[in-house]
């Protein structure tokens, strides 16, 4: 049996977007921390926040730099002070229990009951029921402000307080509690020989042409807080990658690895699916890929009470998709990497207002990289060398060799040209077309390629989502040839934003011609130099933690919709 953890101060709040809640969040957590007591954030959804998947950037910064820490509904606790953030995340019955027991524990009111929108859906004694289970205390009640008047109570229900006209009336009663409840006399670590569960969810990502479904999720789970563990379940023979990084992995064959028609691998995948879910105790499932299967369907159907979430890039092609965005319901929430070409996307995601938007996401901070010397010497690149990068994809379903051959024909005429050209892990072709030509002209392998980005001078490179944005928050000018295969995204529009940005050239991949005169240009280090001061004002991507953000609420929240009235749209605070 596990020891309870000891806690000090444990706050029950609907963290997410929620106007007056997250400022009086926001300004409760430094009251306390001003006050040396440590705060932990119990999450709780809320029937009464509808639409509102994100955390409160206020909150999500307290969180950051360590002021307000997760708890974790896997342990038993014992806390100094159970607080109880307004009435919302007792409204509906949590999904889980949470084993919490607090020495006292008050309930913040943020609104007159009488006047409230909720005093008509949910009587009083039920809230006060539910937040006493979840604090593992009665709680005493105590008004946000001075004009809030409190349902009937007795006396002893009321914290005794007399506030002045210099503070909110909950400084005066928490600074009286406090006073009841010292904090513990040790830090809340974990008792020797104890555990802790962490909340698993399930990463899917599909067989894609290239790397970049598993890459993104990837980027968001080191993003993933500690009490969040990821398990990837991929198609791709890549998945194994992400062991390397300290998480666990499936290989799942679709159905053309496994030599199976469609339907026989639907009822296979389905149930893999569901035994996953239930063998991990997964509390949500992310999903990246460009088309939901109909096993997510059936997964919905017997999972109802666990967190579906797709993670949709945009930039789709314009008559593409339309049966895919049909399937959008099935999933709680629509997370949407924007992309820097965004302002020119005609894809049928941008009238959509099912998605919620997070700036670019890549796999490496740029302050990951190798530096200049460190990446040319493990390339074995000369130092005075200009050094080419050529990275086109995996060809598997659109021809890029022939390309990648007019670059190493060109730049083999220059003596002091250096080029690496990739090989993705997962090509069909392993031919090496560098065996041709001299030493300066080598194969790359290897995964992640971006922590060798500032070896080089300039690249030619494919415009998938991950190569685009790692090239440009790289400021490595770039030569783009889209690769144009018609289920691919629109990676002409990428390449095109480049070019009118100044930070690189839009090259067809049938364009000989076009591809000579652009390494031409950058060949030379006066017009280098002038992309990589283009690039420069781009803002550096920062989606992976604001995905991984979102993510970890769900995972970690407690739901508390079960047998919540169901509230008017108009009153619902989103």
């Amino acid at each position: 049996m596990f020891k309870p953890l000891h806690l000090d101060v444990v706050i029950a709040a609907d963290p997410r977007r929620d106007g007056g809640g997250a400022e009086a969040l926001a300004a409760i957590v430094p009251w306390l921390a001003a006050q040396d007591r440590r705060v932990t954030l119990l999450p709780v959804l809320s029937p009464l926040v509808q639409l509102a998947p994100r955390v409160d950037p206020r909150i999500a910064d307290l969180v950051d730099d360590g002021r307000l820490t997760w708890f974790c509904t896997s342990r038993p606790a014992v806390a100094r002070l159970g607080i109880g953030l307004h009435l919302s995340p007792f409204l509906g019955e949590a999904d889980k229990a949470v084993r919490l027991r607090s020495d006292r524990a008050v309930l913040l009111v943020d609104q007159s009951w009488h006047t409230a929108r909720h005093h008509a859906v949910c009587p009083f004694h039920v809230i006060c029921d539910r937040a006493s289970r979840m604090l593992g205390a009665l709680p005493a009640l105590v008004p946000l402000a001075r004009d809030i008047h409190l349902p009937s109570a007795s006396d002893e229900t009321v914290v005794p307080c007399t506030p002045d006209d210099r503070g909110p009336v909950w400084a005066a009663a928490l600074q009286h509690l406090l006073r009841q409840v010292p904090p513990p006399e040790r830090k809340p670590i974990l008792n020797r020989g104890s555990l802790v569960a962490p909340a698993r969810i399930l990463m899917l990502s599909p067989n894609g042409i290239g790397m970049g479904h598993l890459t993104r999720q990837l980027a968001i789970a080191r993003h993933l807080p500690p009490e969040v563990e990821p398990v990837f379940i991929g198609m791709s023979r890549a998945v194994g990658l992400v062991e390397r990084f300290g998480f666990r992995a499936e290989y799942a064959p679709g159905p053309h690895a496994l030599g199976v028609d469609k339907d026989r691998w639907t009822d296979d995948f389905s149930r893999r699916l569901i035994d996953a879910m239930g063998f991990y105790d997964a509390r949500a499932l992310v999903f990246d890929g460009n088309f939901p299967y109909h096993a997510l369907r059936r997964l919905r159907a017997e999972v109802d009470n666990r967190t579906m979430i797709w993670l949709r890039r945009g930039l789709w092609r314009p008559n593409a998709g339309r049966e895919a965005l049909e399937r959008s319901p099935i999933f709680d929430l629509v997370i949407e990497p924007t992309d820097f070409a965004g302002e020119m996307d005609a894809g049928p995601t941008r009238a959509r207002s099912d998605a919620v938007p997070v700036p670019p996401i890549i796999l490496l901070d740029p302050s990951e990289h190798l530096s200049r010397d460190e990446a040319r010497r493990a390339l074995g690149l000369p130092k005075e060398a200009t050094a080419v990068l050529v990275q086109l994809g995996s060809g598997n379903n659109f021809d890029m060799a022939t390309v990648a051959r007019h670059c190493l024909d060109m730049l083999a005429g220059y003596s002091d040209v250096h080029v690496r050209v990739v090989q993705w892990l997962i090509a069909e072709d392993e031919d090496d077309l560098c065996a041709a030509y001299d030493h300066r002209m080598r194969r790359l392998r290897g995964y992640p390629l971006a922590r060798f980005l500032d070896a080089f001078d300039f690249a030619v490179s494919a415009a998938g989502y991950n190569s685009f944005h790692e090239l440009l928050t790289a400021r490595l000018p770039t030569i783009f040839v889209p690769n144009e295969h018609p289920l691919m995204d629109e990676q002409e529009t990428r390449a095109l934003f480049a070019e009118r940005l100044g930070a690189g050239f839009f090259v067809r991949a049938g364009d000989p011609g076009r591809l000579h005169w652009a390494l031409t240009k950058l060949l030379d280090r006066g017009e280098r130099d002038l992309a990589r001061r283009r690039a420069g004002s781009l803002s550096e991507p920062s989606g992976a933690a604001r995905a991984a953000s979102m993510i970890a609420l769900h995972a970690l929240s407690i739901v508390a919709h079960r047998g919540a009235a169901r509230f008017p749209r108009h009153l619902a605070r989103w």
